[in-house]
């Protein structure tokens, strides 16, 4: 059975993140959730604590583990055999870009690491981490975006306070 790969960056970890790690944990043995380092991007919350958010987030998930890696997704699939990488599929527009991207891996790779596509639960399909920081931001209702064990975190964390008056 393969090493599932589902990786981010987790800025923060959503309700739809938790349903892909669940799922695929339900289809291989070994699920690494993969909080990946990306120096072209800043964030406000540090990988560090994101890191820490995603395993409070994926602790009930038996089959899963936490991990970072800086540099290239493809490296690090390719070092760890029989992996896959698995994507969730919210929009055409995801379906595009993530099928492009499975392309450059599988040739990257020599055609050794394939992609997975899951697609999204209907329920999810407008949750995403954009939203939910933009709902953090400004003291909105997380409850149907972020996973209840960090809800309180993401809020404080995210916060921007009152728009200017």
């Amino acid at each position: 059975m393969k090493l599932a790969i589902c990786a981010g960056s987790f800025n923060p970890v959503t309700l739809g993140h938790v349903d892909l790690f669940e799922r695929a944990a339900e289809m291989f043995r070994e699920v690494v959730v993969l909080l990946v380092y990306n120096s072209a991007k800043q964030f406000d919350v540090p990988a560090e604590i994101r890191l820490e958010l995603l395993k409070k987030a994926t602790a009930h998930i038996p089959n899963v583990r936490v991990e970072a890696h800086t540099g290239l997704l493809i490296n690090y699939a390719l070092a760890h055999q029989n992996a896959v990488i698995v994507k969730g599929l919210r929009t055409e527009a995801d379906f595009a870009s993530e099928m492009a991207m499975a392309h450059v891996n599988c040739a990257a790779s020599g055609g050794f690491v394939n992609t997975v596509f899951i697609p999204t639960r209907p329920e999810l399909t407008f949750v995403s981490s954009t939203i939910a920081r933009e709902f953090a931001a400004y003291g909105g209702d997380l409850s149907k975006l972020v996973p209840e064990c960090v809800r309180e975190e993401v809020a404080k964390l995210y916060y921007k306070g009152e728009w200017p008056k």
